[in-house]
């Protein structure tokens, strides 16, 4: 039981810190992206601390949703309950697709922080599903990189495909 105990534990550290990096990745594009600009000193603070928060609290509410998504899913996907469990979580995983889509696509460079949300936000169902399931099953690893995969290629290649092409329409 501790060897499946440690792979969850590892599951949810990598969710952990895709998110961190996720956030950290987003705020040094932003500096990077504000220092480039010809702006006064205090709307160059203005434009940077509201993202920053925004993005940790989406970074913090990815983690928290995808986990409690596999915790639930694990624990109500038994035979008799399976009937609604699984369409919802078929409904749950379009709405987040759309959702981190809708987040990244306004954002020159929104393709990385969209890649690491994607894997953060798997990891994170990973780790919920496996915390209640009590070790890593190999199904459902084989099932999670799967949507991630889906994820990471079909939502990149929208978030790249309609990113503002100048810096200007982004803001």
């Amino acid at each position: 039981m501790e060897q499946n105990l440690t792979a969850v534990i590892i599951s949810g550290v990598f969710s952990v810190i895709a998110a961190l990096g996720s956030v950290w990745l987003k705020h040094q594009l932003e500096q990077f992206r504000s220092e480039a600009s010809p702006l006064t000193e205090t709307s160059r603070e203005r434009s940077t601390s509201g993202p920053r928060a925004f993005s940790l609290i989406r970074s913090a509410l990815v983690l928290i949703v995808a986990f409690a998504a596999g915790a639930i899913y694990c624990y109500y996907k038994t035979p008799p309950r399976e009937i609604v469990v699984v369409p919802a979580f078929y409904l749950f995983t379009v709405v987040a697709f759309l959702g981190l889509v809708l987040a990244h696509r306004r954002h020159p460079n929104g393709i990385w922080s969209y890649e690491l949300d994607c894997f953060a936000f798997w990891a994170a169902f990973l780790s919920g599903f496996s915390v209640i399931f009590g070790q890593v099953w190999s199904d459902a690893f084989l099932a999670t990189a799967m949507f991630w995969l889906f994820f990471a290629v079909v939502g990149g290649l929208i978030v790249l495909l309609t990113r503002p092409k100048h810096r200007s329409r982004a803001q």
